[in-house]
């Protein structure tokens, strides 16, 4: 007959061996079904992450659309005011009013649109300017008209800016690359306040064409 007391001692090995064992099942299934519930929360994050996408990304394309919009309307305005300007000096003269009424009335347009005005020294320049300010109107610039000038004009065509911001130097290039793409050469020259650009609005440009254009 075997020892009473190893086999008590035998039997209590048993129950802490059964209990450890019981505890570590315990502690796997629980972090299981963390770990689940985890998934579960995360699913239902990511399903909410991609119904705000959804908004956002419809947000998005309707202020695009609108963009869009806005963008068509500036081309046809400046379209407008081109075709309205360019028959003739007394024409320019009454579409750059308008349009200086029309700046006076909505400040913040003066900001946001760029504007080139040509000057012309001769009646026959009239016509080889309109590809040049068709293409300007299509880099979104508005061209409010063409005015003849005569003997004022420079002895070399000039794209004058009256002012030295970052904003302008960005017009600036721009209005190069229009140049350049219809082989028309400008000097650049800056008038600044003290010579008489008093109270020029923002982004406003002038291409003061000479005899050789």
């Amino acid at each position: 007959m075997g020892n009473p007391v190893s086999l008590l001692e035998l039997q209590r090995s048993s129950r802490r061996t059964a209990v450890a064992s019981l505890l570590s099942a315990l502690i796997i299934i629980s972090s299981l079904g963390f770990s689940s519930y985890r998934l579960y929360s995360l699913g239902l994050k990511m399903q909410d992450l991609d119904e705000q996408l959804k908004v956002r990304k419809g947000q998005i394309d309707k202020l695009d659309d609108q963009i869009r919009q806005k963008e068509a309307q500036l081309h046809a305005i400046n379209a407008a005011f081109f075709l309205a300007g360019s028959s003739g000096s007394q024409s320019a003269q009454q579409t750059t009013q308008a349009l200086h009424t029309l700046l006076d009335n909505n400040p913040s347009l003066a900001t946001l649109v760029p504007r080139v005005y040509f000057h012309i020294r001769t009646e026959d320049q009239r016509q080889k300017a309109k590809p040049l300010a068709d293409a300007l109107i299509a880099a979104g610039f508005s061209v409010p008209g063409i005015e003849n000038v005569g003997k004022k004009a420079p002895s070399e065509t000039q794209l004058r800016y009256f002012e030295q911001t970052d904003q302008v130097e960005k017009d600036r290039t721009h209005i190069r690359e229009v140049l350049s793409g219809l082989n028309v050469k400008a000097k650049e020259v800056y008038i600044s306040p003290t010579q008489g650009s008093i109270g020029m609005r923002p982004r406003h440009f002038e291409i003061w064409f000479g005899p050789e254009f």
